[in-house]
């Protein structure tokens, strides 16, 4: 799926393009998988870049 452009205000715009989490020196492994499950669905819908 590419990056699809919405009109706001009288000017074509596009979803931002936000990457899945990572780092840190203690990893909460649930919140990462539940962050990533979010940027998913978001990408699905369009809500965000692929």
């Amino acid at each position: 799926m590419g990056r699809q452009r919405h009109y706001n205000a009288g000017q074509w715009t596009t979803a931002p393009l936000i990457s899945s989490p990572a780092g840190a020196a203690v990893i909460d492994v649930e919140a990462r998988d539940a962050l990533a499950a979010i940027l998913q669905f978001m990408k699905s819908i369009g809500m965000c870049a692929t």
